[in-house]
């Protein structure tokens, strides 16, 4: 019975490899190999999904962010720029919120101590229900996460 368990956990959808060991713990499965030659082997089989919402954490679709990224990474390996460029999808979070333009989210305000101006960014995004009518094209059917094709 906790072998079904462990196998519907992994084919009916998202975990994380913690989850899964403690699952194994909590089911009391003594798992033949070490814990890295399980998860790795879990691995070569499950698929990659990103799991995030709005709020969490930086976001990765921020153009500046993976440019420094693809920078750094082509300091190293600089003959793979074609192939970093034009041929691997790079994903990104797909998030409901937009950034508002820099004239609805900047306010010059007094310091602290009154004595000058300074600018301030507030309530910088919005929710965007373009965006999230958009997204319900990609809700997995199975786990009803945004599935990693919106990407």
């Amino acid at each position: 019975k906790s072998a079904k368990m462990l196998g519907d956990v992994l084919n009916g959808g998202p975990f994380r490899p913690g989850q899964l060991f403690a699952l194994c713990e909590n089911l009391g499965i003594n798992l033949a190999v070490t814990n890295e030659v399980f998860i790795n082997r879990v691995l070569e089989y499950a698929e990659d999904r990103a799991m995030a919402v709005f709020g969490q954490g930086y976001w990765a679709d921020h153009w500046d962010y993976y440019m420094d990224m693809i920078d750094a990474y082509l300091e190293i390996f600089p003959d793979v720029e074609e192939e970093v460029m034009y041929d691997k999808p790079l994903r990104y979070f797909f998030s409901t919120a937009t950034v508002k333009p820099r004239s609805e989210k900047y306010v010059l305000t007094l310091t602290y101590d009154a004595k000058s101006k300074h600018v301030l960014q507030l309530d910088s995004t919005y929710y965007d229900s373009e965006k999230a009518e958009e997204q319900q094209a990609f809700l997995d059917q199975n786990t009803g996460l945004l599935g990693i094709e919106a990407n």
